[in-house]
């Protein structure tokens, strides 16, 4: 069984929320051999309208966990264990069953929580318990109105951190609880087997938030189900796509920037187990992509306009397509600002000549080409440069006849 360990470490997060709260449960718990499942939430009102927090916490809180250093069961193991033992996924009500499913996911740590919605209110409990004493190590209830959800699952991720002496990540899985709701009220209708429903759902979550990954893997299922074969292998091609683009990103982004070979370095020196990483990246190449911050966003770039072109040839997406545009543009611009000085900058502002070349932006297409012929008169893709800069200036005469 694949149990996943995020071994970043991050500076403790202080905050404070206006959310009501009592924990129980004190002192800081011994990482090194805790193993922590996340069951989903129990729904006390068993409102089916609010069905769908019962997943959205635990996985919420499980986004939050893995970026602590903490071993935590994969969410597959789980879901897997939970239906071979067919115990349904809307949460684990009997104590004994959950110590139980600890001892068959070795976990030694059971996050288990319930929430109950009332006139616009949440509130949620959540307690942690020793799998093999069956002891209650910590507990805590917090409330919040449902326009505060984000905040309520961040605090009930900041009080287990605090039992556990770590910060939590600052992200859950999506950023839109409206996009949350419909992602699991899709899965709810997978389970139904209600598949044209769900893909809707999944659709229109994306709609929402397009950053959030999970509907994009559900969209595939859906399809398969409903056996449209051709448009499920699109969608699984385009989802290793949005996964690459995230994690160029995350690497571009980060504070401070560290390159594969320094990565490497710094994990073999700290006695990480070198061998977990390099398979990591064997699973994901994009990860020794690019040696510098500019190397790493001009493959991202790349990445954007692969999207760009799935999502007009495959989906007839054409918002979606547009919406790369704009971000393979807001990477030239931004680095022509922040990175003037870096030899690699007239690689990213040709992929923004590239995109307004799709885009038909002429004008645009020639400010830029003189930026390059003037700044960097010996770029390697000169000959393009001078061909695109003619075909704007012929498009524009050819407009203004």
């Amino acid at each position: 069984m694949s149990i996943r360990t995020i071994a970043a470490g991050l500076a403790l997060l202080l905050c404070c929320l206006s959310l009501q709260a009592q924990e129980t449960g004190t002192g800081t718990a011994d990482l090194q051999n805790r193993v922590l499942t996340v069951f989903h939430f129990v729904n006390t009102r068993a409102s089916e309208e609010d069905q769908w927090m019962s997943r959205a916490f635990a996985d919420g809180l499980n986004t939050r966990l893995a970026s602590s250093g903490i071993t935590l069961v994969e969410r597959e193991d789980l879901e897997k264990v939970l239906k071979e033992q067919k115990l349904g996924l809307a949460g684990i009500t009997d104590d004994s069953t959950a110590l139980e499913l600890g001892k068959i996911l070795n976990a030694t740590d059971l996050v288990q929580g319930s929430y109950i919605v009332l006139d616009g209110r949440i509130k949620a409990d959540v307690r942690v318990t020793d799998s093999e004493k069956g002891e209650i190590l910590f507990a805590v209830s917090k409330e919040a109105t449902l326009a505060e959800y984000f905040d309520l699952e961040s605090s009930l991720a900041l009080s287990l951190g605090g039992y556990y002496g770590f910060a939590p990540g600052d992200k859950g899985v999506s950023s839109s609880r409206d996009a949350l709701r419909l992602y699991y009220k899709g899965l709810v209708s997978l389970d139904e087997q209600a598949y044209e429903r769900a893909s809707d759902a999944f659709t229109a979550a994306l709609a929402l938030d397009p950053e959030f990954l999970a509907p994009r893997d559900s969209l595939e299922d859906s399809y398969r189900f409903l056996k449209e074969f051709r448009k499920a292998r699109y969608q699984r091609e385009v989802n290793v796509l949005y996964r690459r683009l995230k994690n160029l990103l995350d690497r571009a982004y980060a504070e401070p920037f560290v390159n594969w070979a320094d990565q490497l370095t710094e994990a073999a020196m700290a006695g990480h187990n070198v061998t977990v990483i390099t398979n990591m990246a064997q699973e994901n190449p994009e990860m020794t992509w690019g040696t510098t911050k500019a190397e790493v966003l001009w493959h991202a770039q790349n990445v954007m306009l692969e999207i760009a072109d799935y999502s007009l040839e495959h989906f007839d997406d054409e918002e979606e397509a547009s919406r790369m545009f704009d971000r393979v543009i807001a990477v030239s611009r931004t680095a022509q600002v922040e990175m003037k000085d870096d030899p690699f900058l007239p690689e990213l502002i040709y992929q923004e000549l590239l995109t307004r070349y799709y885009m038909d932006d002429w004008d645009t297409m020639i400010t830029l080409c003189e930026t390059l012929m003037f700044g960097w008169p010996d770029y390697r893709m000169m000959w393009a440069i001078e061909d695109f800069y003619e075909t704007a200036v012929e498009e524009l005469e050819n407009f203004q006849d």
